[in-house]
Parts: C-alpha cells; structure tokens; sequence
C-alpha cells in the first residue's frame, strides 16, 4: 500500500467530515441583513396599565402613517422627518394622557431614532367624597369651598 495515498484519501475523508460536522452543527438560519439605506423608529411607551394600549400615530415621508400601542421600533423606514402623535387613553375607569418626547425625530440610513411616550393620570372615575370636620366650638357651621 502506497503511504502517499491513504494520507491524500484520509486527508480528503477527514476534511468531508469536519464539512460535514460543521454542517451539522448550523443550529438555524442566518437572519436576513437590513436593508441599507433605510433607518428605524424605536418608541418606548411607559405609563399605563399593562392591559392598557398606547394610542400613538407615526406619520413621516410619502404618507407613511403607522399606529402604535406598544413599546416597538419600527424598521425599513426611508430616511426624513417623522411626527409622533399621543391621544388620550381611558382604562379603568382612568384617563392617561400622553406626552412623546421628541415628538418630531429625523430618521437617517442605517441608523435607529428614538423617541420615548410617557402617560399621566389625568382624572379619575367620577367618586364621591365624605368630609367630617371636627374641633369647632358649639353652633359654628363649618365653610367648605
């Protein structure tokens, strides 16, 4: 037996089967590259309740108009000036209004904006109150406004 080609036949089957195990060892895919040219919007929303869903509008470039109740970040956006818009939310009897800030970002190619909603209390469900006032002297009627 020639030494020359069982090294050259074991090289070959030894380099088939590290190609092979690496193969094997391929857990998924690759995730697809973004697309160049293009950037992202991340929005955080804090605030609410968590069953309580965010009512943001993202308008921007070419008509591009997306609604958002969530925490998100919106990818592929072409790059300009986008405007975030908060309404209102009533959950629980509750209403919160929002705030963005900034409420105008300018998203760039390859690049992720960030704006953050906050929402506040503002009223409540209608309740009712009970004041007792006590301390005063005998035949003073209390004034409350």
């Amino acid at each position: 037996m020639n030494s020359s080609k069982w090294r050259s036949g074991t090289k070959a089957a030894l380099l088939l089967a590290l190609v092979l195990s690496l193969a094997a060892c391929q857990t998924g895919t690759t995730p697809p590259e973004e697309e160049e040219g293009f950037g992202s919007l991340a929005i955080a929303v804090s605030g609410l309740p968590a069953a309580a869903a965010a009512n943001v509008t993202v308008t921007g470039p070419g008509g591009f108009n997306e609604n958002v109740t969530t925490t998100d970040t919106l990818g592929g956006l072409p790059e300009g000036s986008y405007s975030i818009a908060v309404a209102n939310v009533t959950a629980g009897g509750v209403e919160y209004a929002g705030t963005a800030s900034p409420a105008n970002v300018n998203v760039q190619a390859d690049d992720v904006a960030v704006t953050a909603v906050t929402y506040t209390a503002v009223s409540t469900e209608p309740g009712s109150l009970e004041v007792t006032i006590t301390g005063l002297p005998g035949g003073v009627d209390a004034d409350v406004d």
